[in-house]
């Protein structure tokens, strides 16, 4: 009898074959490298010009040239939203221009969102943040074309 018709609560099935494809995607990953700095943990900077220079293409390429093989590319979550719940389309254009040029070089990316300390403290103190984060995350997970993400996590 398959696993999934033994009486499983659904939310059970579907952690068990995203733990599956977590595992099975791990499995090559061999050599990461962590790019902070570019689209989180630089709150008065987040512009064109920054998300534009401070890593760039040959940056890319030369990670892949060296034998990395995946990147953990952090993300804050305050410049990822526009307004109240709605997503940052600039933002958003000029990440997914840096994870599709991660992805053409041959790079797996994982994407940490990685929030302020003081976004992390409203996260803490009030649903209302963590449900408005929820959203945001889903949003934004559901524009990614490349992926087939599972989850939305965060480092606090």
């Amino acid at each position: 009898m398959p696993f999934y018709s033994r009486g499983f609560p659904a939310l059970a099935q579907d952690r068990a074959a995203d733990q599956k494809i977590a595992f099975a995607r791990a499995q090559h990953l061999k050599r990461g490298i962590n790019v902070s700095h570019w689209f989180s943990q630089s709150p008065n900077d987040y512009s064109t010009h920054h998300t534009d220079t401070y890593t760039d293409a040959d940056d890319i390429a030369l990670m892949a040239k060296m034998g990395f093989d995946n990147v953990r590319l952090s993300i804050d979550a305050v410049p990822l939203e526009q307004g109240r719940g709605g997503l940052n389309a600039d933002f958003i254009a000029r990440l997914d221009k840096a994870v599709d040029t991660m992805l053409a070089d041959g790079l797996a990316v994982t994407i940490d969102l990685h929030p302020e300390d003081s976004y992390k403290q409203q996260l803490r103190t009030g649903n209302e943040s963590v449900d408005r984060l929820t959203l945001l995350c889903g949003a934004w997970l559901r524009t990614l074309p490349h992926a087939t993400p599972t989850a939305c996590s965060s480092r606090f």
